[in-house]
């Protein structure tokens, strides 16, 4: 018995529990009920976009995570279809539209790499790096895309996943290279952690090929006309320099 007193107490107190005279009219709540359902209605659009910049920054968050130094064919394969994708979807209608050129060439030769890839690379280095170059060449096509700029700055010779290069840093006899804020603030310990390697365990610039030959467009040189003229001559040129010292390329 010891809830019954609150609960009548409760019931005298409130208005519209106990009394059946005092409830509004119907009219009165029908009329609060169009209110309800018309405030409803128009704070709809402001709960989504909420939802959208949560999900938006979400993903940045996502996307900001480090990039691997020795990224799985899986995750490299994903990676390349959903960046690849975007920048598709991305690109104008006139190729006139600032940053269109270049956008235009980066697609065209990640796509043609995808193609040549396939859609279940093996381990070896050269269709890993390739997957690499997709990945960098639609990110460099959606942001001359999204900054109206005619070409991107150069990507982070360390690891050409990390975001684009801010600064240079000496890199083991080769001279100083574009390198990312991370890469170029790092500790030597850290350092040399941080370098893109191959399945094999090698550094990626210790690889013949487009990749050695075009560092990726560290070099200052168009990487997208680059990468088509080494598609359309077997693979592109092995530049002459050695690669020794690749284990010691800290600063």
């Amino acid at each position: 018995m010891r809830w019954f007193v609150p609960f009548v107490a409760f019931v005298v107190a409130v208005p519209g529990v106990a009394h059946a005279s005092d409830r509004p009219a119907p009219h009165a709540v029908g009329e609060s009920l169009a209110n309800g359902v018309v405030a409803l209605a128009l704070g709809l659009p402001a709960v989504l976009l909420l939802l959208g910049l949560y999900a938006l920054k979400a993903r940045r968050r996502s996307d900001r995570r480090p990039a691997p130094a020795r990224p799985s064919r899986r995750w490299l394969r994903e990676r390349a279809t959903k960046e690849l994708a975007e920048l598709t979807a991305m690109l104008p209608p006139d190729p006139d539209a600032p940053g269109g050129d270049y956008a235009t060439r980066a697609h065209e030769a990640a796509t043609r790499l995808s193609d040549v890839v396939g859609p279940d690379p093996d381990g070896e280095a050269d269709p890993m790096l390739d997957l690499v170059g997709v990945i960098l060449l639609a990110r460099q096509g959606m942001t001359v895309l999204a900054e109206g700029t005619e070409r991107p700055r150069p990507p982070c010779y360390v690891n050409p996943l990390h975001p684009p290069a801010t600064r240079e840093r000496e890199i083991g006899g080769r001279g100083p290279r574009p390198v990312c804020t991370e890469c170029a603030e790092a500790p030597p310990a850290a350092f040399i952690t941080l370098f893109l390697r191959t399945p094999d365990h090698r550094h990626h610039f210790a690889i013949p090929g487009r990749w050695q030959s075009t560092g990726f467009g560290t070099e200052g040189r168009d990487l997208p006309i680059e990468v088509l003229e080494s598609l359309d001559s077997g693979g592109g040129p092995v530049p002459e320099e050695g690669v020794e010292g690749v284990e010691g390329s800290g600063p």
